[in-house]
C-alpha cells in the first residue's frame, strides 16, 4: 500500500512538472517578437518552479537561428539571461550563487530583514510607476510619493535596520521611469556581505526566487 502510494505521489509531481513545462513554454513563446517557427531544447525544470533550457528559431529566408537560452518562472520570463540569472535561477544552490555574486544571504536563517527590503522595493516600484504615469516625472525626493493615494505607507521608504532607502531619481526614460533604489544592509555603509551587504532594486527578483525557495 506504502508503495503504491509512493508511486501515485511521484507521478503526480512529474505530472505537476510536465504541466507547468509546458504552459512555461508557451508563454516563453508568446513573448517572442517573431513565433515562428521555434523549437525549444533540453529544457530542465529547478527549485522554485523555474524553467531553463535554450531555443530557436528560423529567420525569414528560412535559416536556423543560433540557439539562445531562457530563464522562465512564476512572474518572470528572460529570453537572454545572463551568466549570473543562469546561475541563480538554473540550478539546485540558488542561495548560494546569490551570495557568491552579490553577498547578499543569512547565517541564521532568519530571512526578515531581507523579506521586508523585497516587499518595500516592490511596493515602492509599483507607486513610482504609478507617479510616473500620473506625472510624466519621478518623485523627488522619494517621500513625494506619500502625497497622494500611490500605494506606499510610511514604513515602506525605511529599510529593516532604520534608514530610508537610498535613491536617486531624474534617470527616466521615454516610457519606463528609471532610477535607482537600493539599502545599505545592517551597517548602512557600501559594501559588505550577509547582514551588511547591499541590496539594489535590480537584485530584488534574484533575492525574491531565493525567498521563494526559502518559503517566504
Amino acid at each position: 500500500m506504502l508503495l503504491r502510494l509512493s508511486i501515485l505521489f511521484f507521478l503526480a509531481l512529474l505530472g505537476g512538472c510536465a504541466t507547468y513545462t509546458a504552459e512555461y513554454q508557451e508563454r516563453l513563446v508568446r513573448s517572442l517578437p517573431n513565433q515562428r517557427d521555434v523549437t525549444i531544447h533540453d529544457s530542465k525544470t529547478y527549485p522554485g518552479d523555474i524553467l531553463c533550457g535554450s531555443f530557436s528559431r528560423l529567420s525569414s529566408n528560412g535559416f536556423t537561428m543560433r540557439r539562445s537560452k531562457f530563464v522562465v518562472g512564476v512572474d518572470m520570463i528572460i529570453a537572454a539571461p545572463t551568466k549570473e540569472d543562469v546561475l541563480v535561477y538554473c540550478g539546485s544552490e540558488s542561495e548560494q550563487a546569490l551570495f557568491e555574486l552579490t553577498g547578499i544571504g543569512v547565517t541564521d536563517k532568519d530571512w526578515t530583514p531581507l523579506v521586508k527590503v523585497r516587499d518595500d522595493m516592490l511596493v515602492i516600484d509599483a507607486a513610482i510607476t504609478r507617479y510616473y504615469n500620473a506625472r510624466a516625472t519621478l518623485p523627488d525626493p522619494l517621500n513625494k510619493l506619500l502625497e497622494d493615494d500611490y500605494g506606499v505607507d510610511p514604513e515602506n521608504l525605511i529599510d529593516p535596520w532604520g534608514r530610508p532607502y537610498n535613491y536617486e531619481g531624474g534617470l527616466s526614460g521615454r516610457t519606463v521611469p528609471q532610477y535607482k533604489l537600493s539599502s545599505y544592509g545592517a551597517d548602512g555603509t557600501e559594501g559588505g556581505q550577509y547582514a551588511d551587504a547591499d541590496v539594489r532594486r535590480e537584485q530584488t527578483q534574484m533575492l525574491n526566487h531565493v525567498l521563494r525557495i526559502n518559503g517566504y
